[in-house]
Protein backbone atom coordinates (compact mmCIF):
# COMPACT_ATOMS: atom_id res chain seq x y z
CA UNK A 1 0.00 0.00 0.00
CA UNK A 2 1.50 3.44 -1.19
CA UNK A 3 4.02 1.59 -3.08
CA UNK A 4 3.83 4.61 -6.00
CA UNK A 5 4.66 7.34 -3.19
CA UNK A 6 8.07 5.52 -1.66
CA UNK A 7 10.45 7.18 -4.17
CA UNK A 8 8.91 10.62 -3.37
CA UNK A 9 8.86 9.34 0.54
CA UNK A 10 12.90 8.54 0.61
CA UNK A 11 14.02 11.71 -1.19
CA UNK A 12 12.57 14.05 0.74
CA UNK A 13 13.73 12.43 3.73
CA UNK A 14 17.19 12.27 2.35
CA UNK A 15 16.82 15.95 1.59
CA UNK A 16 15.87 16.58 5.04
CA UNK A 17 19.04 14.61 6.63
CA UNK A 18 21.48 16.45 3.89
CA UNK A 19 19.90 20.10 4.84
CA UNK A 20 20.19 19.19 8.61
CA UNK A 21 23.57 18.45 8.39
CA UNK A 22 24.53 21.24 6.11
CA UNK A 23 25.04 18.49 3.00
CA UNK A 24 26.96 16.19 4.93
CA UNK A 25 24.90 12.48 5.74
CA UNK A 26 25.65 9.99 8.14
CA UNK A 27 25.63 6.56 6.38
CA UNK A 28 24.23 4.48 8.90
CA UNK A 29 21.52 7.97 9.41
CA UNK A 30 20.72 7.69 5.83
CA UNK A 31 20.52 4.10 5.24
CA UNK A 32 18.09 3.76 8.46
CA UNK A 33 15.66 6.28 6.81
CA UNK A 34 15.25 5.13 3.76
CA UNK A 35 12.85 1.98 2.65
CA UNK A 36 13.45 1.41 -1.16
CA UNK A 37 16.21 -0.88 -1.53
CA UNK A 38 13.72 -2.86 1.40
CA UNK A 39 10.65 -2.77 -0.47
CA UNK A 40 12.58 -3.86 -3.91
CA UNK A 41 14.70 -6.97 -2.23
CA UNK A 42 11.09 -8.18 -1.11
CA UNK A 43 9.14 -8.08 -4.22
CA UNK A 44 12.08 -9.89 -5.78
CA UNK A 45 11.65 -12.10 -3.77
CA UNK A 46 8.00 -12.01 -4.60
CA UNK A 47 6.95 -12.48 -0.52
CA UNK A 48 3.28 -11.53 -1.04
CA UNK A 49 2.88 -14.97 -3.01
CA UNK A 50 2.73 -16.50 0.49
CA UNK A 51 -0.21 -14.13 1.30
CA UNK A 52 -3.26 -15.53 0.12
CA UNK A 53 -5.72 -16.48 2.82
CA UNK A 54 -6.37 -20.14 3.42
CA UNK A 55 -4.00 -21.39 0.93
CA UNK A 56 -2.01 -24.48 2.44
CA UNK A 57 1.72 -24.29 2.31
CA UNK A 58 4.27 -26.98 2.40
CA UNK A 59 7.76 -26.79 2.59
CA UNK A 60 8.21 -29.41 -0.15
CA UNK A 61 5.84 -27.10 -2.58
CA UNK A 62 7.98 -26.62 -5.86
CA UNK A 63 7.13 -22.86 -5.41
CA UNK A 64 8.26 -22.87 -2.15
CA UNK A 65 11.47 -24.86 -2.68
CA UNK A 66 12.02 -22.12 -5.42
CA UNK A 67 11.42 -19.13 -2.85
CA UNK A 68 14.12 -20.82 -0.89
CA UNK A 69 16.31 -20.76 -3.69
CA UNK A 70 15.70 -17.10 -4.77
CA UNK A 71 16.44 -16.30 -0.99
CA UNK A 72 19.70 -17.85 -0.95
CA UNK A 73 21.13 -16.34 -4.34
CA UNK A 74 20.13 -13.25 -2.41
CA UNK A 75 20.83 -13.72 1.22
CA UNK A 76 23.64 -11.13 1.30
CA UNK A 77 21.58 -8.52 -0.25
CA UNK A 78 18.73 -9.86 2.34
CA UNK A 79 21.60 -9.40 5.06
CA UNK A 80 22.60 -5.92 4.10
CA UNK A 81 19.01 -4.74 3.74
CA UNK A 82 17.04 -6.86 5.96
CA UNK A 83 19.15 -7.93 8.92
CA UNK A 84 18.07 -11.50 8.31
CA UNK A 85 20.46 -14.14 7.90
CA UNK A 86 19.78 -16.78 5.46
CA UNK A 87 21.36 -20.15 5.19
CA UNK A 88 21.18 -23.78 3.36
CA UNK A 89 20.01 -25.33 6.58
CA UNK A 90 16.53 -23.75 6.66
CA UNK A 91 13.67 -24.94 5.51
CA UNK A 92 11.49 -22.75 3.37
CA UNK A 93 8.94 -21.81 5.78
CA UNK A 94 11.47 -21.16 7.93
CA UNK A 95 13.17 -18.25 5.60
CA UNK A 96 9.31 -17.14 4.82
CA UNK A 97 8.47 -16.90 8.62
CA UNK A 98 12.08 -14.92 8.58
CA UNK A 99 11.26 -12.51 6.35
CA UNK A 100 7.78 -12.01 7.23
CA UNK A 101 8.55 -10.83 10.51
CA UNK A 102 9.87 -7.60 8.55
CA UNK A 103 6.56 -6.90 7.72
CA UNK A 104 4.81 -8.07 11.00
CA UNK A 105 3.22 -11.01 9.71
CA UNK A 106 3.31 -14.85 10.53
CA UNK A 107 2.32 -18.53 8.49
CA UNK A 108 -0.17 -20.21 11.24
CA UNK A 109 0.55 -23.54 12.15
CA UNK A 110 -1.55 -25.89 10.62
CA UNK A 111 -0.89 -29.28 11.33
CA UNK A 112 0.92 -32.57 10.18
CA UNK A 113 -1.04 -33.38 7.08
CA UNK A 114 -0.41 -36.72 4.84
CA UNK A 115 -0.56 -40.14 4.88
CA UNK A 116 1.41 -42.17 7.19
CA UNK A 117 5.03 -42.06 7.05
CA UNK A 118 4.87 -38.69 4.42
CA UNK A 119 2.96 -36.55 7.00
CA UNK A 120 4.82 -32.80 6.74
CA UNK A 121 4.17 -29.80 8.18
CA UNK A 122 1.42 -27.71 7.09
CA UNK A 123 1.01 -23.56 6.99
CA UNK A 124 -1.35 -21.05 6.01
CA UNK A 125 -1.47 -17.46 6.23
CA UNK A 126 -4.15 -15.84 8.54
CA UNK A 127 -5.03 -11.94 7.81
CA UNK A 128 -4.51 -10.15 11.31
CA UNK A 129 -7.79 -8.28 12.49
CA UNK A 130 -5.90 -5.43 14.65
CA UNK A 131 -7.36 -2.72 12.83
CA UNK A 132 -3.97 -1.92 10.67
CA UNK A 133 -5.90 -1.39 7.50
CA UNK A 134 -7.75 1.38 8.55
CA UNK A 135 -4.49 3.19 9.56
CA UNK A 136 -2.62 2.15 6.75
CA UNK A 137 -5.38 3.82 4.69
CA UNK A 138 -5.87 6.76 6.48
CA UNK A 139 -1.48 7.17 6.36
CA UNK A 140 -2.34 6.55 2.56
CA UNK A 141 -4.77 8.60 1.81
CA UNK A 142 -2.97 12.00 3.68
CA UNK A 143 0.16 11.24 1.67
CA UNK A 144 -2.19 11.51 -1.26
CA UNK A 145 -3.33 14.66 -0.52
CA UNK A 146 -0.06 15.89 0.43
CA UNK A 147 1.26 15.03 -2.97
CA UNK A 148 -1.54 15.88 -5.03
CA UNK A 149 -2.62 19.27 -3.31
CA UNK A 150 -5.83 18.33 -4.02
CA UNK A 151 -8.55 17.85 -1.33
CA UNK A 152 -11.16 16.58 -3.52
CA UNK A 153 -9.26 13.38 -4.01
CA UNK A 154 -9.32 12.81 -0.44
CA UNK A 155 -13.10 12.76 -0.69
CA UNK A 156 -13.15 10.66 -3.76
CA UNK A 157 -10.57 8.20 -2.17
CA UNK A 158 -13.36 8.16 1.14
CA UNK A 159 -15.88 7.60 -0.97
CA UNK A 160 -14.63 4.14 -2.16
CA UNK A 161 -12.70 2.75 0.96
CA UNK A 162 -14.87 2.23 4.22
CA UNK A 163 -13.49 3.25 7.85
CA UNK A 164 -13.98 0.08 10.30
CA UNK A 165 -16.31 1.00 12.94
CA UNK A 166 -14.84 1.49 16.30
CA UNK A 167 -16.83 1.08 19.56
CA UNK A 168 -16.23 2.89 22.42
CA UNK A 169 -16.77 0.97 26.26
CA UNK A 170 -20.52 1.48 26.42
CA UNK A 171 -20.81 -0.63 22.87
CA UNK A 172 -22.12 2.97 21.02
CA UNK A 173 -20.38 3.81 17.77
CA UNK A 174 -18.24 6.27 16.65
CA UNK A 175 -17.27 7.43 13.56
CA UNK A 176 -13.82 7.52 12.16
CA UNK A 177 -12.93 10.92 12.72
CA UNK A 178 -13.92 10.89 16.67
CA UNK A 179 -11.66 7.83 17.00
CA UNK A 180 -8.56 9.51 15.59
CA UNK A 181 -9.13 12.35 17.95
CA UNK A 182 -9.31 9.71 20.78
CA UNK A 183 -6.06 8.23 19.51
CA UNK A 184 -4.15 11.85 19.68
CA UNK A 185 -5.10 12.16 22.89
CA UNK A 186 -3.09 9.33 23.57
CA UNK A 187 -0.29 9.85 21.47
CA UNK A 188 0.05 13.32 23.51
CA UNK A 189 0.98 10.61 26.63
CA UNK A 190 2.83 8.69 24.27
CA UNK A 191 5.12 11.45 23.40
CA UNK A 192 5.73 12.69 27.14
CA UNK A 193 6.72 8.69 28.01
CA UNK A 194 9.10 8.72 24.82
CA UNK A 195 11.34 11.33 26.68
CA UNK A 196 11.49 9.23 29.71
CA UNK A 197 12.10 5.37 28.52
CA UNK A 198 11.60 2.95 26.07
CA UNK A 199 10.45 1.08 29.12
CA UNK A 200 7.87 3.73 29.60
CA UNK A 201 6.62 3.54 26.04
CA UNK A 202 6.22 -0.21 26.16
CA UNK A 203 4.14 -0.03 29.30
CA UNK A 204 1.29 2.51 28.45
CA UNK A 205 1.28 0.68 24.26
CA UNK A 206 0.20 -2.57 26.73
CA UNK A 207 -2.63 -0.69 27.82
CA UNK A 208 -4.28 0.11 23.97
CA UNK A 209 -5.81 -2.01 21.64
CA UNK A 210 -3.80 -3.15 18.61
CA UNK A 211 -5.66 -0.26 16.60
CA UNK A 212 -4.95 2.36 18.76
CA UNK A 213 -1.63 1.37 19.28
CA UNK A 214 -0.87 1.58 15.36
CA UNK A 215 -2.83 5.12 15.56
CA UNK A 216 -0.67 6.43 18.43
CA UNK A 217 2.72 5.57 16.03
CA UNK A 218 0.77 7.18 13.21
CA UNK A 219 0.26 10.35 15.01
CA UNK A 220 3.15 10.03 16.68
CA UNK A 221 5.16 10.68 12.76
CA UNK A 222 2.88 13.05 12.25
CA UNK A 223 3.80 15.57 14.72
CA UNK A 224 7.09 14.72 15.59
CA UNK A 225 8.90 12.89 12.35
CA UNK A 226 12.72 13.68 13.95
CA UNK A 227 11.62 12.33 17.58
CA UNK A 228 9.83 9.31 15.60
CA UNK A 229 13.30 8.55 14.17
CA UNK A 230 15.22 8.51 17.20
CA UNK A 231 12.67 6.76 18.76
CA UNK A 232 12.95 3.94 16.02
CA UNK A 233 16.48 3.79 16.42
CA UNK A 234 16.41 3.47 19.85
CA UNK A 235 13.71 0.66 19.99
CA UNK A 236 14.12 -1.23 16.45
CA UNK A 237 11.65 -4.29 18.14
CA UNK A 238 8.75 -1.67 18.34
CA UNK A 239 6.60 -3.53 15.82
CA UNK A 240 5.98 -6.33 17.95
CA UNK A 241 4.84 -4.21 20.99
CA UNK A 242 1.80 -3.78 18.10
CA UNK A 243 0.60 -7.17 18.37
Amino acid sequence: MGRQLLVNRDSKRAKAQAEAGENAIWKPDFNKGQMLSSVLLLEELNLLQLLTPGEQLRGSDERMQMFKAIALQHRFLIKNYLNVTISEKLTSIAIAQKLLDKISLRLSYVGRLGPRGKRECVYKFVAPDDGRDGIFFRWLNRELVSVNNNIELQKQVADTISFPIIEDMEGQENSTDSWWQQVKSYAAGFMERVKDSVGAVKEFLSTLTPDERWGVMVAFEEAQPMMFGEFVAAAPDWVEWMR
